[in-house]
């Protein structure tokens, strides 16, 4: 009979033990890698993109020709076709965030058609698609800025939609693009030195009341450019921001501070006729280069 309580005893014991060591470990979760232990790489190469740790957990996508090898064609020199850019990316077991376009990340991949930009993008650097094969964009997401030169010289971009979420548009942003279709969000509040400067092919353009500053040459030598509306906030119009522009015919400005506007910024242009707030119609009269307007007429009629 002690035997037998004594066996009973040593089953307990081993039983419960057994359970101390291993029921519990399939119902701990596993630990979260904090960013700042994630591996940093100069280049990895996923799913037909490349990328390239900013800081701990994020990447950006980055430029493939810097990469590529002539006798190995693993990875190509450019980008080609349609991209879609996924919001995370998997390599070597750890879970990156895809958060920038690189500087001259697509730049001269004229073979590109079109790239599709998850949520979690929050820049385009600098000449970002410059050069590039893009039809068409759509920005937003969390990006703030638009790079300088970003798709600058894009010869088949024809369609920007720009939207609520993006605060400044840099510099020669689309310069010489040929860009037709222009959707600029209601939180745009800067316009760049050149950034749309001999964009041939847009006709009218109505900004909307959050742009407050139009940079030097922003529209110079827009050629089809035909008619604009500057917002009722526009503080700021540089040199020559307007100029050059044979059929810009017709201006609004719906200021009714007359906005602090460099002699030059419509210099060649036609001014045929300025329609402003009638309140405001007499110093617009009386300075220039707003005075230098053929007809002036208040917006109310």
């Amino acid at each position: 009979m002690k035997v037998l309580k004594y066996l009973a005893a040593l089953l307990l014991i081993f039983s419960t033990n057994v359970c101390l060591t291993s029921c519990g470990d399939d119902d701990e979760p596993t630990p979260a890698v904090n960013p700042k232990d994630y591996p940093q790489h100069e280049f990895f190469y996923v799913g037909g993109i490349g990328y390239k740790s900013i800081s701990g957990a994020d990447v950006e996508v980055t430029r493939l020709s810097d990469w590529s090898k002539p006798d190995d064609k693993t990875i190509p020199d450019y980008y080609t076709g349609d991209v879609f850019i996924p919001s995370k990316v998997t390599y070597q077991g750890y879970t990156y965030n895809v958060v920038s376009i690189g500087k001259r990340a697509f730049f001269e991949c004229a073979m590109l058609n079109s790239v599709t930009m998850p949520a979690t993008i929050t820049a385009i650097e600098n000449y970002a698609f410059s050069r590039s094969g893009l039809k068409s964009v759509r920005i937003g997401g969390k990006v703030k800025e638009i790079g300088e030169d970003a798709f600058a010289e894009c010869e088949k971009l024809t369609s920007v939609t720009i939207t609520d979420d993006v605060m400044r548009i840099g510099s020669r942003a689309f310069f010489a693009s040929r860009v037709e279709k222009l959707s600029i969000g209601g939180n745009v509040r800067e316009i760049g030195n050149a950034a749309f400067y001999d964009c041939n092919k847009l006709t009218r353009i109505r900004f909307p009341e959050s742009v407050v500053e139009f940079g030097d040459y922003a529209f110079q030598s827009c050629g089809e450019l035909y008619s604009i509306t500057l917002g009722e906030n526009t503080v700021k119009i540089g040199i020559k921001a307007f100029a050059n522009c044979p059929k810009l015919k017709y201006v609004m400005c719906r200021a009714e501070s007359v906005p602090m506007t460099a002699y030059s910024a419509f210099i060649d242009d036609p001014m045929d006729e300025l329609r402003v707030p009638v309140s405001a119609i007499n110093y617009y009269k009386s300075l220039p280069p707003w005075k230098f307007f053929a007809k002036f007429a208040p917006i109310d009629e």
